[in-house]
């Protein structure tokens, strides 16, 4: 929000009014807008019109504050759920808790699940409108694609099944992919290259990550996904604005 308000106002013209009073001080007369004076930065100003957006902001039913907050309280409730967890002691040592069997039936469980779930159903109208249809890679196919490998990520730390860490390693690595593909369409398609997408990508990537490590002491590395797709979008990013 404050990133936005920021780069909506940086440049903002000071009022007529304002103007006029300063100039009638000085024996000159209101120009026509594209003065030096008016196109100068004024804090004042900027300051002023961040306030007014920063209340509209607030006062608005759907964004706003108030949900804003209510954001914020469910993630703190998540990061102390998280904490009491972590501190938690356990009922046995982590490694032994290596069970591939117990792995492969809650994964057969899962398919059977999906099998008797299945539907073929069109991706839903986007933004830009446009009449429902199946879509390849479109964000249905790729969000079910994600959530049965965040099933396999689970399970597989859960029962230390070693040996599949390289289709583990795999999976992570289209995870990255996705991440660059999606951005990749939305730079392709709205050509926006702004320091208000890049702040906002660089947040939602790292927002949540970075509260966890630091309010349950993990050393950072231990989300190396994070600077994982951290990275996939800043180099997707530049590639399509090179492009």
């Amino acid at each position: 929000f404050f990133v936005s308000c920021a780069l909506q106002h940086k440049h903002t013209i000071p009022p007529l009014e304002l103007l006029a009073t300063k100039q009638a001080m000085k024996g000159n007369t209101v120009d026509d807008g594209n003065s030096k004076e008016r196109r100068r930065f004024n804090p004042a100003i900027t300051i002023a019109s961040t306030m007014q957006c920063f209340k509209a902001w607030a006062t608005q039913d759907k964004n706003g504050l108030k949900d804003f907050v209510l954001a914020q309280l469910k993630v703190a409730v998540i990061l102390f759920i998280a904490n009491m967890g972590n501190k938690f002691e356990p009922a046995y040592p982590r490694n032994d808790n290596h069970d591939p069997k117990i792995f492969w039936i809650v994964n057969a469980i899962l398919a059977v699940g999906a099998f008797f779930t299945w539907k073929w159903e069109a991706s839903k109208t986007g933004r830009s409108g446009g009449s429902p249809r199946i879509i390849c890679l479109g964000r249905e196919q790729t969000e079910e694609w994600k959530g049965w490998m965040q099933w396999a990520f689970i399970f597989y730390h859960y029962y230390r099944v070693y040996y599949v860490y390289n289709e583990i390693r795999v999976f992570v690595s289209a995870y990255v992919w996705m991440t660059g593909f999606g951005n990749f369409l939305y730079f392709d398609k709205k050509a926006d290259f702004s320091f208000e997408r890049f702040v906002s990508m660089i947040i939602r990537i790292n927002y949540f990550p970075l509260l966890l490590s630091y309010f349950l002491t993990v050393p950072l590395e231990l989300y190396y996904v994070v600077p994982l797709h951290t990275t996939g979008f800043v180099v997707t990013m530049i590639t399509c604005w090179i492009g």
